[in-house]
């Protein structure tokens, strides 16, 4: 958590800033970043870890379905900003909650309609 708090603190306090079109953040602030994110997940496996002790079931849901969303958020982000802006009039944040609202209803319907069948199927014939 410190990785990443220090990351936050390069980029000036903010999650999306005009810092990351710069050179040296961009070399140094996004391995950084992902350094960070992969010793969090490293804690929450190693069982003497405080994240490991405190499970949360919406994360463990939102990881099922994180290569789910990552297939579909794309095709649902453009058809989101291809059409709906079109039609109503919304500002940047109630688009970007339309495109995650979509992208995870998108990721939900294939893992049900592709991934739980075939790994039922690899089930059975393990």
């Amino acid at each position: 958590m410190a990785v990443l708090f220090g990351a936050y603190q390069l980029f000036g306090g903010y999650i999306i800033s005009p810092q990351f079109s710069t050179l040296a953040t961009t070399l140094a602030g996004f391995p950084l970043i992902s350094l960070g994110y992969g010793l969090a997940v490293v804690a929450a496996l190693s069982p003497g870890s405080l994240l490991h002790r405190f499970q949360f079931k919406p994360m463990a849901w939102l990881a099922t379905m994180s290569y789910a969303i990552y297939l579909v958020h794309k095709m649902t982000n453009h058809w989101i900003n291809e059409n709906l802006t079109d039609y109503v009039g919304l500002n940047d944040g109630a688009i970007f909650a339309a495109c995650l609202i979509a992208a995870v209803a998108g990721g939900f319907v294939m893992h049900l309609i592709v991934e739980k069948p075939f790994l039922a199927l690899r089930a059975r014939f393990s």
